[in-house]
């Protein structure tokens, strides 16, 4: 798993120097040309099985975060829960921390 503190880093520089989109729905139709994909442990099918689905036929990256869409929230600097979110454009962020390290395990 990705450490927290790497995967907070990360996507805090690309929230706030790129483009991210957040809430399942939105997510879901925008998820063409992303880099990113995140989850939380709080979504549930259909809409993971949805998810998942769409990014295996678009070959986008997805990471699920093992905390809640409460902590999800937190790590994104939001005051309400983030169930899914991704990143569209990372701007400054380096993607390829938080991903090779997800490849290793």
């Amino acid at each position: 798993m990705v450490e927290d503190k790497i995967l907070s880093k990360t996507l805090k520089e690309a929230i706030t120097t790129g483009k991210c989109i957040f809430g399942s729905r939105g997510v879901i139709s925008s998820i063409k040309g992303s880099k990113l994909v995140v989850y939380s442990s709080s979504l549930k099918s259909p809409l993971l099985d949805e998810l998942i689905k769409k990014c295996d036929d678009s070959s986008i990256p997805i990471l699920s975060f093992k905390g809640s869409s409460i902590n999800l929230g937190r790590i994104c600097g939001k005051d309400f829960r983030v169930s899914t979110m991704l990143v569209r454009l990372p701007g400054d962020a380096n993607l390829r921390d938080i991903l090779d390290k997800e490849i290793e395990e």
